[in-house]
């Protein structure tokens, strides 16, 4: 009976053995996918680093060279358009000036038609 026990003893050590022989193959399977999803962090970690000192480059480019050069864009525009709006009132005042010139040598014309007709009778 003691070697029934001894031997039934084996056999169930056996099996626990390859039982957990079977779960430690499993272990290093999911340490493995670990330590491969570890990998990738690192290179996102890396990418993500790398991407953040690329937007501070773009943030300094934007602040120290972009925006100064629209302000000088906007403001030699308003410059233009300014100088538009004071042509174009010194447009109107000359238009205006033209057809009152125009008014008074059609009125003179007249005058001298009618001083000429006169005359002439």
């Amino acid at each position: 009976m003691e070697k029934e026990l001894i031997d039934t003893f084996a056999d169930l050590n056996k099996k626990l053995d390859e039982q957990f022989a079977k779960i430690d193959r499993r272990f290093e399977n999911i340490d493995q996918r670990f330590e491969k999803f570890d990998q990738r962090f690192e290179n996102i970690e890396d990418k993500i680093g790398s991407m953040d000192l690329e937007i501070r480059k773009i943030n300094l480019t934007l602040e120290n060279e972009i925006k100064p050069a629209i302000t000088v864009l906007a403001e030699g525009h308003q410059m233009l358009v300014e100088r538009m709006d004071r042509m174009d009132a010194k447009i109107d005042s000359l238009t205006e000036k033209v057809e009152n010139n125009s008014l008074r040598i059609y009125i003179n014309d007249k005058c001298i038609s009618d001083i000429t007709n006169q005359l002439a009778d």
